[in-house]
């Protein structure tokens, strides 16, 4: 696991919002995902400026879908088993592994419930939401923008571009009702998905 040791230090020294926020940025800078999505381009109304790019994300399977819908309950089903194995790996207890992949379960599918349709991310017009200056970090009190920017070697943004706005009042309303023990599971998974192929073989060939 020496490629994923200080990382998992660092999820477990975890004790406060203000560490989330700056270990999910450097997450993020370094390509591990969670929580919700960040991109950098040209403005699609401007294109003579790069903007800041907000947008749903944090899922491990493919869409909302997977979680919400009875179609897709067998997949769902092997998802939290494939969890389950995936945690055992880190040597966690049985009955710990079981609750774990039920966190990172429960927390996907809220954040699903807000997530738009594959069909209502193909409006440009409705995924185009523009915020100047402290806009929106007024309106996500809870996601503290100020250290996820520090976090990402940014100034303070002029703007934001924001996809769905009601995907991120649905994050701040988890941050503010989970405890910060949920979201230490959920990085420490993503963390594990994201970093599989540099770690023994059972952990690639499980992923």
């Amino acid at each position: 696991l020496k490629p994923i040791a200080d990382d998992l230090k660092k999820i477990d020294r975890v004790k406060s919002t203000k560490d989330l926020f700056a270990l999910l940025a450097d997450f993020h800078q370094r390509g591990i995902g969670g929580m919700f999505g960040t991109g950098f381009g040209p403005d699609a109304k401007n294109s003579s400026i790069y903007a800041v790019e907000l947008g749903q994300s944090g899922l491990s399977l493919p869409d909302r879908d997977y979680y919400l819908k009875d179609s897709f309950a067998d997949k769902l089903k092997q998802y939290h088993e494939h969890l389950v194995k995936m945690f055992g790996l880190l040597d966690e207890k049985p009955a710990d592994a079981e609750a774990h992949a039920t966190t990172v379960i429960t927390l996907e599918t809220e954040l699903a419930k807000a997530s738009r349709t594959r069909v209502e991310l193909r409006d440009p017009n409705k995924n185009y939401n523009k915020f100047v200056g402290g806009e929106f970090a007024a309106q996500t009190p809870a996601i503290l923008w100020n250290v996820y920017f520090t976090g990402r070697n940014l100034a303070e943004p002029a703007y934001e571009i924001v996809g769905q706005p009601e995907f991120f009042t649905a994050v701040n309303r988890l941050v503010q009702e989970r405890p910060l023990a949920d979201w230490q599971v959920y990085l420490r998974w993503h963390l594990l998905h994201g970093s599989a192929a540099l770690l023994p073989a059972a952990f690639e060939q499980e992923n």
